[in-house]
């Protein structure tokens, strides 16, 4: 019945892979990076403050003040006609933190401090004005609004840790061998959840330092010389913006901050996360540059062999988890994951199986012409305007080449059985790091044999 149902055939996928591009320019001073695209008079604008010039120590602080501005007082609103103000002249106004890899090298970390928005040409300046009262008259000494605004994060947080078992298990996991993994969990995984319980264990003693800590992050960050910008717009519409962008840099202070340093120390802690949870989020992987290999395209066929093939029917079929399902990235991340999965060392043994399903892998070409419909189908989903502007200013900065991108579609559309057989070698080191963190049933994590540390979220 399935055979008798129309498929594409390789013929039929471009073979054209698309890729997103922008400018990079110097607009009064500032770096800008510019993706053309016709938006109807709309400008999607990121300003990202270079967060090198903190010292590591004050990396979660950076990701609490992300957490408080636009939620506390400024010098000329209350909060809540901040919030009105916003709604009323953006489309869209936040703050968040960003990573990318240069030369997708972990070793190459890069991190930003976003001020994103999305607003109408005719209230950028507006916008702006909003973004500059934000950034430097936020009133971070409030310490009564900050107590209430940390406390609402820190239950967030807190709901998020009880009810995203595989959100943070699959944050976790990155941390033991991955700098923007490790980043990553000082900055909103169970590390960072860790870190706001702590301030708010006695906030009247801590808040004197807080409130220090969070103005030394504005004064590190928010200058002119460690601004770049990027615009999503018309090229009608980006000397508006330059107008508009000199008024937003004249308010922000010249000086720039030195580079620092960020030693990670990173180590397999092997967690086992002891929760009231039914099932389990098993996970293992780690980074297959670091074992000598390189990224090539047809691992994505790799990982949607393993995912749809072998790791759905032995976890889910068989194992009744709702899911099972590996990933190979081109940064060199590798995960195999289960999700709401009843058992434990039967999905450490699937995962383990791998190797021997890979060296005795066998297919047909019409199955093989399924696998790499499935794979392109995954890299060709539409994009908003706003995502290809997205898209292309992390292929730019990440030294993401055309001619590499090109290369990984040409790799997946002649995948071959024998390549993905010589994979069994690869994915044997990957497996054999014994890197892993399981989020789950404490009496299960207990009574099975592991080698995982049993500890508990709030520890």
């Amino acid at each position: 019945a399935i055979a008798s149902i129309p498929m594409l055939e390789l013929k039929d996928i471009n073979p054209k892979a698309s890729y997103s591009t922008c400018e990079d320019k110097k607009i009064e001073g500032v770096r800008v990076l510019h993706h053309e695209a016709f938006t109807n008079g709309i400008l999607y604008v990121n300003y990202n403050f270079d967060l090198s010039t903190l010292s590591q120590d004050m990396i979660p602080y950076a990701a609490l003040l992300k957490d408080i501005l636009v939620s506390i007082n400024t010098k000329n609103y209350t909060y809540g006609k901040l919030n009105h103000a916003l709604n009323t002249t953006t489309g869209g106004f936040g703050t968040s933190l960003s990573t990318y890899l240069v030369d997708y090298d972990d070793s190459k970390l890069k991190a930003n401090f976003v001020l994103n928005s999305k607003v109408m040409k005719e209230k950028l300046s507006g916008m702006n004005s909003l973004a500059t009262e934000v950034l430097l008259n936020s009133q971070i000494s409030d310490t009564a609004r900050l107590r209430e605004v940390m406390m609402r994060r820190q239950a967030q947080l807190e709901s998020y840790a009880q009810q995203e078992g595989y959100s943070v298990a699959s944050s976790r996991l990155p941390s033991y061998f991955s700098r923007e993994g490790y980043f990553i969990e000082l900055t909103s995984g169970v590390e960072y959840y860790r870190f706001i319980s702590s301030l708010m264990k006695d906030f009247n003693s801590n808040s004197a330092t807080i409130v220090e800590k969070l103005n030394g992050v504005v004064k590190s960050l928010f200058n002119k010389g460690n601004l770049m910008a990027t615009v999503t717009c018309s090229k009608e519409d980006l000397p508006l913006f330059s107008k508009e962008l000199k008024s937003f840099v004249s308010a922000l202070p010249k000086e720039n901050g030195k580079s620092q340093t960020w030693n990670f120390i990173l180590e397999k802690k092997n967690e086992g996360f002891q929760t009231p949870s039914r099932v389990q989020y098993v996970l293992m992987g780690y980074n297959l540059k670091k074992l000598g290999y390189n990224w090539d395209g047809s691992m994505r066929v790799l990982s949607q062999i393993l995912s749809t093939d072998w790791l759905k029917n032995q976890i889910r079929v068989i194992g009744g988890a709702y899911g099972g399902f590996c990933n190979f990235s081109a940064d060199g991340m590798v995960n195999f994951s289960s999700y709401r999965d009843p058992n434990l060392t039967a999905t450490f043994n699937t995962y383990k199986g791998s190797v021997d399903y890979l060296t005795k892998f066998e297919a047909d070409q019409a199955a093989m012409t399924r696998y790499i419909i499935g794979t392109i189908a995954g890299l060709d989903s539409p994009l908003t305007i706003e995502q290809k502007g997205s898209k292309a200013f992390r292929f730019y900065l990440s030294n993401r080449t055309q001619e590499a991108v090109q290369a990984d579609r040409d790799a997946i559309l002649k995948t071959t059985p024998a390549q993905i057989r010589a994979y069994a070698t690869m994915v044997k080191a990957i497996l054999d790091q014994k890197a892993a963190c399981v989020y789950g049933n404490a009496e299960k994590l207990s009574a099975e044999p592991n080698d995982l540390k049993l500890v508990k979220i709030s520890e």
